[in-house]
């Protein structure tokens, strides 16, 4: 994770074949949301042993030593998000009801949830198709596990007048750079506001993640320059949109409109042929 970066996403796998019993102890610089795919492990802070399995999901403070004090002699593997504590203030910030001090309580020790809300969150972040539906699928993570540690629905705040004014500056931002490689940190900060504000704000206001948005700014570009030409690359013309791949692209395209681009581009959907002929 950079440090100019609101959350990290990393995959952690082990193979089953290394043991320990009293390792050397680990100091986490971030606050790391542990989500246990397969097999376990035993984690120890203090005297304290906590289990990480799969069926539940677990919140690691960051400056907390701990060691791995029985690695269980199995495969693992497991998805960790990582944040900065002022980014978790900045979500908490957008849960009802949270106020001075949950930030100290919530990170004064481990907490450990089992909640279906986080797990469907986990699986959207695996499915994840680029880095901007991670980030914000991984702000969505977090946000649920802090809603469901501090026992309160994930309800947000209304933005005020300058949040607003800051949401249209951040869609006026992405309709002009929807091309290019966006981060969810880069549109916020055109946009004035932290990466979480500006995720909750438009996710309710618009009605849509902004991952999705970006998304539906470059397919419907992608109509335009399909009918407009019949020849051209798509595989350039996935990138020059802003996809990570002709694959990712066709599979974008094929969602949306229900027809693969090479199938729009000759009319074999009725649509290209009729667009053309108005």
């Amino acid at each position: 994770m950079h440090a100019d970066d609101s959350v990290g996403v990393a995959r952690w796998r082990c193979d089953g074949s290394h043991h320990s019993a009293g390792g050397e102890e680990e100091v986490p610089r971030f606050v790391e949301f542990n989500l246990q795919t397969r097999g376990a492990h035993v984690r120890t802070i203090g005297r304290r042993a906590h289990v990480v399995e799969p069926l539940q999901q677990s919140l690691w403070p960051c400056g907390s030593a701990y060691r791995l004090s029985e690695n269980i002699g199995r495969a693992q593997s497991a998805t960790l998000v990582f944040a900065k504590p002022e980014t978790i203030d900045q979500v908490l910030a957008e849960i009802d009801g949270s106020h001075g001090g949950t930030l100290q309580r919530l990170l004064a020790r481990p907490a450990t949830i089992r909640s279906d809300t986080v797990a469907i969150a986990h699986a959207r972040l695996l499915g994840a198709s680029d880095a901007l539906a991670r980030e914000e699928f991984a702000l969505g993570l977090m946000r649920a596990f802090l809603a469901a540690a501090l026992d309160r629905d994930g309800c947000r705040h209304a933005p005020s007048v300058a949040e607003s004014v800051a949401l249209r500056r951040g869609m006026a931002f992405v309709a002009s750079h929807f091309r290019e490689s966006l981060s969810l940190r880069r549109i916020a900060r055109e946009a004035g506001l932290s990466a979480s504000r500006f995720s909750a704000i438009f996710a309710r206001e618009i009605g849509t993640p902004v991952w999705r948005y970006v998304t539906d700014l470059r397919l419907q570009d992608a109509l335009r320059l399909l009918a407009a030409d019949a020849d051209g690359d798509l595989a350039s013309l996935a990138l020059e949109l802003g996809f990570n791949s002709h694959s990712h692209f066709s599979t974008a395209f094929r969602t949306r409109y229900g027809c693969t681009p090479t199938a729009f581009r000759h009319g074999r959907d009725g649509t290209a042929q009729t667009e053309r002929r108005a």
